[in-house]
């Protein structure tokens, strides 16, 4: 949290919140129903306020209240794309806080094109993305240097 009192940490599928005066983990949320294993390096963002967790894991972002620690919303990528499969990587808010941009991979499942990369723009005041980001903000990500 953005007061230090309090550090999230994912592991399995949890969210461990740990007190970090007594280094003492006061509580797990369980993020999902346990079907879907949080990948290891899973990131977690905490809005400017600190009432709001963001953590990625597989093609799903979960929306953790810090005043109550439960997850409120479950925002799912899976169907952003067709025919692809989907991994989030990471998180960032914006400094106003009115913005999640989560990175991720994927790869396509018919097609050609592989190992791509894209950023979705999520709203924090509704804790949708929109629809057509993906599409402005998609990149290839390669080891070549464009000038």
């Amino acid at each position: 949290m953005p007061n230090g009192e309090y550090a999230y940490v994912t592991c399995g599928s949890t969210v461990s919140v740990i007190n970090t005066s007594t280094n003492l983990v006061i509580k797990t949320i369980q993020v999902n129903n346990g079907s879907l294993q949080i990948p290891n390096g899973a990131a977690i963002a905490i809005t400017p306020d600190g009432k709001y967790a963001y953590v990625t894991y597989g093609p799903y972002l979960a929306v953790i209240n810090t005043a109550n620690n439960t997850v409120t919303k479950m925002i799912g990528f899976d169907s952003a794309l067709n025919n692809v499969s989907l991994n989030l990587n990471n998180v960032a808010i914006s400094p106003n806080g009115q913005y999640a941009y989560v990175s991720s991979g994927w790869e396509a499942v018919d097609t050609w094109a592989t190992n791509e990369s894209s950023v979705f723009v999520i709203n924090t005041a509704t804790n949708s993305y929109f629809d057509d980001t993906i599409w402005r903000l998609y990149f290839g990500c390669s080891s070549d240097t464009q000038q």
